[in-house]
């Protein structure tokens, strides 16, 4: 993507995670630096790559078993 710079103040906030509960989180708002516009990322590459992180997550906890 490339470098980022902070765009504003970080904040925090209630948001659910990956188990959904809701936990306070830090919000550091980005934007790309230079004033470049970002790139879109199609959806379906976008749902490819969490399927691998979820198949690379559920075998790292197999390990750990």
């Amino acid at each position: 993507m490339g470098k980022v710079v902070l765009a504003g103040n970080p904040y925090q906030e209630e948001q659910f995670d990956e188990d959904k509960a809701l936990r306070e989180m830090w919000v550091f708002p980005l934007k790309l630096a230079g004033g470049k516009k970002p790139i879109k990322l199609s959806k379906k590459l976008i749902e490819a790559k969490e399927k691998e992180r979820e198949k690379v997550a559920s075998n790292s906890d197999k390990e750990l078993e």
